[in-house]
């Protein structure tokens, strides 16, 4: 008893505070100095923000919940070093920088000033291209133009940067890949004047040579090199090596790709290109696990298998299991003559569990996919439907029309435009898709309709590319056709969600029966436009205003469109940004009797 006692009075003086005690006089003694203010003095041509993006000894958080930064004194000259390079980078030489600690011991937070003593802006006097050779002078024209330094304007680092990749890039894509370039930076400080010095050497004209198959797996050659975009005797371009390179990467049969040029083994003016490949794995597994408001807790599990009918074919099987799915399917790819075709099998079994309805279907889908450049791709194909609902608790006309099972047996044509930096957590780009699908009792479908919906999004980049403005819009409507009078529940539109209209329940905007259960519609309308920016460290936020609607019949659009606001936070991870908005509806619907906030955690940009 007596040392349980002991232990706990021990645990009880090192937990309870003040001076008294070893224990807190330990503390005091290891706890960090850490970063209370930072004070920029003197700057006028380069904003605080900026500045402090530089920085190692960032000033604390404005959320109390987080600990400030550390201090560290060896960081001072670095920081010091990093301002000057900021403002050389902006046309200033002549700037003088001081960083300086002032310590305050009670707190033990330091507060850093900068103090920052301008001068002029340099601006460019005159731009100098050097051509060693007399027989060079052809390339003075287009040289010029990618060195665009004009006379007058500010000497910024950035654009002279831009110049000398825009000149190698430009050289390597037109048989030049050898060419030579030195540059500098001339600064005449009493005139507040530069001149950026370009010395180029284009050397000899390159073609592509024989490529030279370095074959580490089971693929045939052939495969290999059907899939190169480069043809002997034609034009060096490093865009071309690069093209390569990803169209075999993309394949999915090899685990690294390289193409090198062997310029000492040239002959003439052709190089050869030696292409290495190494087989990935033929089999690999992977587990996905994953939580949303809407579905709560997710698991899936896939199965890759690699070339297994010796054709560069993938097939994958896939499982997933959440709240509101329950599938099994499988996919076979095999890539076709043509480097940018591929035949495409998918088929499988699935429940969903809807807010109107259950259903359980098996589906296949046979279809050609065709990717002309690292943006486009098309699919053609046919899509076979058997489905059945399995629980209906919307009130509709026909109930025995819904429960009955249906065969839908439709052409599908899609064509997708994907210029966007990331899918998870995209920083800019467009992303355009359109979708036609056509279902006729010729096709022994006993549901006919054409289907049509088209989606656009941008991301716009702002303010140093950390803030980004961001906007869709979708329209989708589905008539129906032949004998058909209305359209299934299982083919209609249901909008509302964390990737739909935030504010509206999943699946609840649009017409609802007496009970408040989603009729769904025959069209469907959404916008958003979102603001999306920092907060500290990988922490983000955003602010969105949504809109849309679903409309029962195609042909009427009275009910008009339903817009909601909100904000939201994102912490990015390497999987995606872990994403909680909260949306407000601002015109809500008389019929509507669900709250008029909806709060969503899920994993990824909303679009």
């Amino acid at each position: 008893m007596r040392i349980k006692l002991g232990v706990i009075f021990l645990l009880l003086a090192c937990l309870l505070p003040g001076k008294p005690g070893w224990a807190g006089a330990e503390d005091e003694q290891e706890r960090p100095w850490r970063v209370g203010k930072v004070i920029i003095e003197g700057a006028e041509n380069i904003n605080t923000a900026s500045i402090i993006e530089v920085m190692e000894n960032k000033p604390s958080s404005a959320f109390t919940f987080l600990p400030a930064p550390e201090f560290s004194y060896l960081a001072m000259e670095r920081d010091r070093e990093s301002i000057s390079n900021l403002y050389k980078m902006n046309g200033y030489f002549n700037v003088r920088v001081r960083v300086s600690p002032g310590y305050r011991h009670e707190t033990r937070l330091v507060d850093v000033t900068v103090t920052v003593r301008e001068n002029d802006l340099f601006h460019i006097r005159q731009a100098e291209l050097i051509l060693p050779k007399p027989e060079d002078e052809v390339w003075r024209g287009v040289l010029w133009e990618m060195i665009g330094q004009e006379p007058g304007q500010p000497m910024l680092m950035e654009a002279y940067s831009a110049s000398k990749d825009a000149i190698l890039t430009y050289m390597t894509n037109h048989a030049h890949p050898l060419m030579r370039m030195e540059s500098q930076v001339l600064i005449y400080r009493d005139t507040h004047e530069a001149v950026p010095r370009f010395l180029i050497d284009p050397g000899p004209e390159i073609k592509f040579g024989q490529a030279q198959i370095i074959n580490h797996s089971t693929v045939k050659d052939n495969f290999i090199l059907e899939r190169l975009t480069f043809i002997r005797g034609e034009a060096f371009s490093s865009e071309r090596l690069k093209d390569s390179q990803q169209v075999l990467s993309n394949s999915g049969v090899f685990s690294s790709v390289t193409l090198t040029p062997v310029y000492d083994q040239k002959e003439g003016d052709e190089v050869p290109i030696a292409v290495e490949v190494y087989e990935a794995a033929p089999h690999s597994l992977a587990l996905g696990l994953g939580y949303g408001t809407e579905e709560n807790f997710r698991v899936q599990v896939s199965q890759v298998n690699r070339n297994m009918l010796g054709l560069g074919d993938i097939i994958t099987v896939s499982g997933k299991y959440s709240s509101l799915y329950l599938g099994l399917s499988g996919n076979l790819g095999i890539p076709l003559y043509s480097r940018h075709a591929l035949f495409d099998l998918y088929g499988g079994a699935r429940e969903t569990d809807n807010e109107s309805y259950s259903e359980r279907s098996f589906f296949i889908s046979p279809s050609i996919v065709l990717t002309p450049d690292d943006n486009w791709k098309f699919i053609l194909g046919l899509k076979t439907l058997l489905t059945a609902v399995t629980d209906l608790e919307v009130k509709v006309p026909d109930p025995d029309y819904e429960l009955s099972q249906h065969i839908i047996n439709s052409f599908v044509l899609s064509a997708a435009y994907d210029t966007r930096d990331s899918a998870l957590a995209p920083g800019r780009g467009w992303l355009a898709q359109l979708e036609l699908e056509a279902s006729s009792q010729a096709l022994a479908s006993n549901v006919a309709f054409i289907k049509a919906a088209a989606s656009f999004s941008h991301i716009i980049p702002l303010i140093r590319d950390r803030w980004s403005l961001a906007w869709r819009a979708e329209y989708g409507i589905i008539m129906p056709m032949e004998n058909t009078s209305r359209i299934p529940l299982v083919s209609r539109f249901f909008p509302g969600g964390s990737q739909s209209v935030r504010g509206y329940r999943y699946q609840n905007l649009g017409p609802l029966d007496g009970s408040g259960k989603p009729l769904g519609g025959e069209s469907m309308v959404e916008a958003s436009l979102e603001l999306r920016f920092p907060l500290w460290g990988d922490l983000g936020g955003v602010l969105f205003v949504d809109a849309g609607n679903a409309y029962e019949n195609y042909t009427d659009y009275s009910d008009g469109l339903r817009f909601t606001a909100g904000a939201g936070l994102r912490y990015n991870t390497p999987l995606g940004p872990i994403r909680v908005d909260l949306g407000y509806i601002l015109n809500r619907p008389d019929y509507y009797s669900y709250e008029d906030y909806q709060f969503y955690l899920s994993v990824g940009q909303a679009f």
